[in-house]
């Protein structure tokens, strides 16, 4: 897909160039101007990533205001309060991106049909179980993993809470990426929709319609592995939605990082989106 000039989704470091500016890399692109799809998709990952850089002050500034008053401080304890209200936030911001992203696939009075519904609540749920069953655990893990080796229930002396703070900040800046990534569940879903309405079309017309897969032409495409697909064999035309073996963004190796996209032939032409 196409990236954005102000926030980069689906990055992959072989194609973009990268500029440090103010201490923070920022991606720099040059591609062309996005469409609906490309702005949706990286608002919400400026979102999850909004809140992804204030959750990650918060916990710096936590552990750093129990040194200093001399509080006990209980690592499991904060860092488990700490993961849990992220992945709170993070929720709330992917179910508000995936359901606007259905909207977006087939357009808001088609989303409210019930295979469409359908389609989004199951997103969202996978999206959920995601956040809850692999990013939580991992944060945490390596979260305590750099600061427990200083830290247990005393007061952490300067300059060691300085070193702490820093390597922290390592490990919180380490997972900017896989959080920005979680912005590809939206890509995925404005397919899924269009997949599920589609599917009901052609059963309750008797007629098919074709879709294509298209490949972005400035990306890095993904090859099959670990019995997902890869995006060059499923480039083409397909003669209907039951062909069609996934969607974008979906069981392909590249997952959340696909910039793939469908097309469907409407009125002789082959357009996004038209259902």
């Amino acid at each position: 897909m196409v990236l954005s000039r102000r926030r980069h989704t689906f990055a992959h470091k072989q194609t973009l160039k990268f500029q440090k500016i103010s201490g923070a890399h920022r991606q720099i692109d040059t591609r062309t101007t996005e469409g609906s799809y490309e702005r949706l998709t990286n608002r919400l990952q400026a979102r999850l990533i909004r809140a992804y850089h204030a959750w990650g002050r918060a916990v710096k500034a936590d552990l750093k205001r129990a040194s200093e008053r001399d509080l006990p401080i209980s690592l499991n304890v904060l860092v488990g309060a700490h993961v849990d209200a992220l992945l709170a936030d993070l929720t709330a911001i992917l179910a508000s991106g995936i359901g606007a992203a259905g909207n977006l696939g087939v357009g808001r009075a088609k989303a409210r049909r019930t295979v469409v519904k359908k389609a989004i609540s199951q997103r969202v749920n996978k999206a959920i179980d995601y956040l809850h069953n692999s990013l939580g655990p991992d944060l945490k893990l390596d979260i305590i993993g750099v600061v427990s080796p200083a830290i247990f229930h005393f007061k952490l002396k300067l300059p060691g809470l300085t070193t702490i703070v820093g390597a922290l900040a390592a490990v919180i800046d380490s997972y900017d990426a896989r959080v920005g990534s979680y912005a590809g569940t939206a890509w995925a879903t404005i397919f899924d929709a269009q997949a599920a309405l589609g599917e009901e079309q052609e059963a309750a017309t008797g007629t098919s319609q074709s879709i294509r897969w298209v490949l972005d032409p400035a990306a890095v495409h993904c090859k099959p592995s670990n019995g997902r697909n890869g995006c060059p064999e499923l480039e083409g035309e397909y003669a209907s939605w039951n062909d069609l073996i996934t969607v974008p963004a979906g069981e392909v190796t590249c997952a959340g990082n696909c910039r793939c996209h469908l097309e469907i032939y409407v009125d002789g032409d082959w357009q996004r989106g038209g259902l």
